[in-house]
């Protein structure tokens, strides 16, 4: 007897992991089996009468097997797209329509590639809660503390679409995925930033220019690799960075650390054994020594208050825990040996210990750093010979605690979500006789990565981690009474204004650089009612309500800005307009506050549209004084963004007459980008005039090439009549044309011709490619050019391309000169990329008689791995 339905009783056996129903009379099975057997492997529903595979098929994300041949279905779902294990999909017989034939021919992987790019993003996912310390001694802590994220940002070399292959392909991209990074990092606002797998080209040409623009300072370190390798080669080569708030922390010293170089000191008691494990692996750290600028104490015992952050990326492979492990004990040693040159006549000196350790809870390097202590009989060490280190086991006397554990008393559920694994491996160490963790960021359950791709990264989370952040806190020390304050050799010092370390006195003294420092609106002396809010350390208690009267000295305050924050994304109307209007009359006080200005923009983002225009309205009359001051010039982006054409031809207007002032200034510059990206051109037209006779000097300049980039991008119009893409301003094009030779030389210039050939008119590119006529051996041997040649190459034609191989052929040594290049080599592969086949195989024929000699250059061998892509093994 044939099945005609499923008991949904079926889903109550969620161990299952093999299914089979075929030569029944099926039609459809109970939701609930999508929703349980998620353990599902293998699932037969051949010869049964389904017309349709339902859509929840996607939550079987353990599938491997999938048969549904002869059934009526003529159209597969689009989730299908999600099984990013399904090796084996059998559809004989099945009356398809969609997807193509083509692709169905193809096989498995061609189908789920075909759905996997048709997915749509969907939701965002909520907004990430906090989670406080309930068990904490607030009276035992500091006022002020620092946020701290760390954040994985998974580097453009590792990311492939063979590694990440259940994330839509428009979404893996470099370009896609590093605006949403950094927004994942401001939206908390951290005080300092730690991440890892930076690219050392992405963090100069990106990186680095975004959060100095933000307020942070920032350094970098790489692999230990890139010491071997030419500046070129080393720009993909990835590595640690740290960023801090430079109006509350002054960086007073800097340390590199390379596991390798440490290892080689100890070669004596690790032994042969241990080192040739340990030298193949080239991970690093990177360490900081920050002071105070305000109010923020760290350790009070110290005359010389000062913390050290440490950054770190630990090796990844599970089959070199041992690894792993002595490289946590290296980078601990070596933070004693910091703890005595930096420690302040005796005082500890507090300690954060960032990074991906890529170690779960239950490793050597978990417990060492958790314990203080591991034993050399470890499981992680597997036999392997370390010595003196196996004899009497890992150690260390830092007193370290983890963030999350302390908070949440465990690690969270995963920091790394792939599609073969899931787990923490990412964690904020702090040391506990000096600091406690009071507060940290949620992570998103599961359900949020398994409703969009199952694994990470998506769309929306563009890291295959997770950025973790943890408020941290000074504890007061033991000889102090709590709630005594600390006295000044000053007996006239007042007390230390709330938030961050700010203070009046600091204000005072810098009065010649008011345009990179915000003023505070709250007073030296909290209320009764903010010193409730910020000893509870539990906003959740305390609604809008309860503030009345309160706003402004709470938008003042970090934290009782970020309460407001939080609030008015949920508001009803009636909550908004309550603190709208007390707020109102100190609006631009608030916008150049450091924290203020976060509260004025949320209502740009959350307020009705009345509240919008209002804003708007103040903003008048101060438009150039905001745009040069460094938090005022993020509320007027944020307020072009939002309001209408008519408000933002008024504000533009004060522009008129300062362009070049605010283009060549930190703040300003981004202003008048943002002014390029909202505002219609017919309104901007004055920023185009300005530039008459200056665009070379523009296009050389760091902030310069930003904003004629911004043009390139979003003046392109098109013509009236023909409806054809015509390209950027054409004053701005000919000076750049008439310069080409020059900027393509320019370590920014070189950037903004990339772009004109990229959105300019097709007879831009055109003029563009013929200034390198004669040229293209000489130009791909530069630095910067070469970038160039290898755009034209990517966006110019076919008949581009054939006369720029002709020109390298026509020289006898030109294609092995440039195949050994440093920079050229690049230029060859790109056009093999591109090129037709005619052109490819005159290339190709041109290049087999330096196979040989190819094998012994570096920069060769990648020619040589290219062509092997395109015609197989070359012996």
């Amino acid at each position: 007897m044939k099945l005609a339905a499923l008991s949904p009783n079926v889903a109550q056996y969620p161990h299952l992991t093999e299914l089979y129903l075929q030569n029944n009379n099926l039609s459809r099975l109970p939701v609930e089996l999508f929703h349980n057997l998620v353990h599902l492997r293998v699932l037969d529903l051949s010869k049964n009468q389904f017309s349709w595979l339902q859509p929840e098929i996607c939550y079987l994300l353990k599938l491997v097997e999938l048969n549904i041949s002869w059934n009526a279905i003529r159209e597969l779902p689009t989730e299908i797209g999600k099984l990013f294990r399904l090796e084996s999909l059998q559809i004989d017989g099945l009356p398809l329509v969609k997807p193509p034939h083509d692709i169905v021919g193809k096989g498995c992987k061609s189908i789920l590639r075909y759905y996997k790019d048709r997915l749509q993003a969907g939701d965002p996912p909520e907004p990430r809660q906090w989670i406080d310390n309930m068990r904490s001694d607030k009276s035992l802590l500091q006022e002020d503390g620092i946020r701290v994220l760390c954040y994985n940002v998974l580097a453009e070399s590792y990311t492939t679409a063979e590694r990440f292959n259940y994330c839509q392909s428009w979404a893996l991209p470099w370009e896609y995925r590093k605006h949403r990074i950094l927004k994942d990092i401001l939206q908390y606002d951290p005080d300092i930033v730690c991440l890892q797998e930076v690219e050392a080209e992405q963090y100069t040409i990106f990186f680095q220019q975004e959060l100095i623009s933000r307020g942070y300072d920032c350094k970098f370190h790489a692999k230990s690799r890139a010491r071997t390798m030419d500046e070129y080669s080393s720009r993909t080569v990835d590595g640690c960075v740290i960023a801090w708030k430079v109006d509350i922390l002054d960086c007073v010293a800097i340390e590199s650390i390379e596991y390798q170089s440490l290892a080689l000191k100890k070669h004596d008691i690790i032994g042969q054994a241990g080192m040739n494990r340990l030298m193949t692996k080239d991970n690093i750290a990177l360490g900081i020594v920050l002071k105070s600028k305000g109010s923020l104490v760290f350790n009070p015992k110290a005359d010389d208050d000062k913390i050290m952050v440490i950054n770190t990326h630990i090796h990844w492979d599970p089959a070199f825990c041992d690894v792993k492990a002595m490289q946590v004990q290296m980078l601990l040693e070596r933070i004693e040996d910091f703890k005595k040159t930096y420690s302040s006549r005796g005082a500890a000196l507090p300690m954060i210990v960032c990074g991906d350790f890529n170690s779960v809870p239950s490793s050597a390097a978990y417990q060492l750093l958790s314990t203080g202590h591991v034993a050399g009989t470890h499981a992680d060490f597997a036999n392997h010979d370390y010595g003196r280190y196996i004899k009497n086991g890992l150690n260390h006397k830092l007193e370290l605690k983890s963030a999350y554990n302390e908070v949440c008393s465990e690690e969270p559920a995963y920091t790394n979500y792939t599609g073969d694994f899931v787990g923490a491996l990412d964690y904020i160490w702090y040391s506990d006789n000096t600091l406690s963790a009071e507060r940290v960021l949620e992570v998103p359950p599961e359900e949020v990565v398994i409703n969009h791709n199952g694994a990470l990264p998506n769309p929306f989370m563009c890291s295959d981690h997770i950025p973790i952040v943890a408020d941290i806190f000074g504890k007061i020390a033991p000889s102090r009474m709590p709630g005594q304050m600390r006295t000044s050799d000053n007996s006239s010092e007042k007390r230390k204004e709330p938030g961050r370390g700010r203070s009046n006195n600091n204000n005072n003294n810098n009065n010649n650089n008011s345009n990179n420092k915000g003023t505070s609106t709250t007073t030296t002396t909290r209320s009764t009612l903010l010193e409730e809010f910020r000893n509870s350390k539990n906003n959740r208690k305390f609604e809008l309500k309860d503030v009345v009267d309160h706003f402004v000295e709470f938008s003042g305050d970090q934290h009782g800005s970020r309460f407001i924050q939080q609030k008015l994304e949920i508001a009803t109307p009636a909550e908004k307009n309550m603190v709208f209007k007390e707020i109102l009359p100190h609006s631009h006080s608030l916008m150049i506050d450091v924290f203020g200005n976060y509260v004025i923009q949320k209502f740009f983002d959350h307020g009705t549209q009345e509240q919008k225009r209002i804003l708007a309205d103040q903003l008048e009359g101060h438009v150039l004084e905001l745009s040069l001051q460094m938090y005022g010039c993020r509320v007027i982006q944020k307020a072009l963004e939002i309001i209408s054409p008519e408000q933002q031809s008024l504000l533009v207007k004060e522009l008129e007459g300062h362009v070049m002032k605010c283009i060549k200034d930190q703040n300003g510059n981004h202003v008048i980008q943002k002014v390029i990206e909202q505002v219609p051109p017919q309104l901007t037209q004055f920023i185009i005039d300005t530039f008459t006779n200056k665009v070379f000097s523009l296009a050389t300049h760091p902030y310069g090439c930003r904003v004629i980039q911004r043009i390139l991008e979003h003046h392109s119009h098109r013509g009236a009549v023909s409806r054809q893409h015509v390209g950027p301003p054409q004053q701005i094009v000919l000076e750049l044309l008439s310069y080409t030779l020059h900027l393509i030389q320019d370590q920014y210039g070189n950037y903004v011709i990339q772009h004109l050939i990229v959105h300019g008119s097709t007879q831009d590119q055109d003029q563009v490619v013929n200034q390198l006529r004669g040229k293209v051996l000489q130009l791909s041997q530069h630095k910067f050019a070469s970038n160039v040649v290898e755009k034209c190459v990517q966006y110019g034609t076919d008949e581009h391309r054939r006369w720029m191989i002709q020109e390298i052929c026509a020289d006898p040594n030109g294609l092995e000169i440039m195949m050994k290049d440093q920079y050229a080599n690049y230029v060859v592969q790109k056009i093999l990329d591109v090129c037709d086949s005619q052109s490819r195989e005159v290339l190709i024929t041109q290049i087999k008689p330096h196979i040989a000699s190819l094998k012994t250059f570096t920069y060769g061998k990648h020619i040589i791995a290219r062509l092997e892509k395109i015609i197989g093994k070359i012996s």
